[in-house]
């Protein structure tokens, strides 16, 4: 049976673990002392122990996940004895996986970009390139999506911090019917319910593309149509764009 070691006990780490948890993995999770308090919470949480040392959780462990900052990803690394049964999963961004095969001295390595909402529902984790056991570890109910490239790998970053631009945008919504006179809880839930609409309406329509839900939706006279309009002309989707392109350049640029 494959067991599991954590590298680093912050917030990546926990719903990553969390993840792990709810796809139906029961094993024993061993953690490293790094952020005792964290390390205990996420233990008390989930389930896991907490060793003495980063070398104790890799001779407990043949799959270790690598959740460190990276500034401290190499001292991580290098600080523990590897063997070529182990398999390193890093969740640090811009570590290539030559770097974390070199670093560790070990062919095993694979690259992980979870993001955080895992913990609370719809787990999945992006991953470059497919390993078995990793993904049998995380099981159907925590999907690895094998990605084709390494470049794919960290362009799904991108992902994971335009998803939390969401909350600014569905923030601009609840204030301005709160500035109406709408009860700020009221706004809230209802701006929440028509975000997930959104999502609803494309799960239930796996065929259509985007573009093709929202012209079936705001068809020309529509007051749907007439938002998105004055949306496009002033800018809002290609400002979004030039938000991507921003971001790729700086993860391009630090790599």
């Amino acid at each position: 049976m494959n067991t599991f070691g954590v590298l680093g006990a912050g917030h990546l780490a926990s719903y990553t673990i969390a993840a792990l948890r709810d796809g139906g993995y029961e094993g024993d999770i061993m953690l490293s002392p790094r952020g005792e308090a964290s390390g205990k919470a996420i233990a008390s949480k989930h389930n896991c122990k907490v060793l003495q040392s980063n070398q104790a959780v890799v001779e407990a462990a043949n799959i270790v996940l690598l959740a460190v900052r990276p500034a401290d990803w190499i001292d991580a690394v290098q600080s523990v004895q590897w063997n070529r049964q182990h398999i390193l999963v890093s969740a640090v961004s811009g570590v290539t996986i030559k770097a974390l095969q070199e670093a560790a001295g070990i062919e095993n390595a694979i690259r992980i970009m979870p993001s955080s909402f895992i913990e609370f529902g719809n787990p999945f984790i992006p991953a470059f390139p497919h390993n078995d056991k990793v993904a049998q570890l995380f099981g159907p109910r925590c999907p690895i999506v094998s990605l084709s490239s390494e470049q794919q790998l960290d362009e799904s970053m991108i992902m994971s911090c335009a998803y939390a631009w969401q909350f600014g945008l569905m923030q601009q919504m609840q204030d301005w019917f709160v500035e109406r006179g709408w009860d700020a809880a009221i706004a809230r839930d209802m701006v929440m319910r028509h975000w997930r609409g959104a999502v609803d309406v494309a799960i239930g329509c796996p065929q259509a593309d985007f573009a093709s839900l929202l012209n079936g939706i705001g068809t020309p006279g529509t007051y749907t149509r007439l938002g998105y309009d004055e949306l496009t002309q002033k800018g809002g989707l290609s400002a979004l764009d030039a938000a991507l392109r921003q971001v790729n350049r700086q993860l391009q640029s630090d790599s």
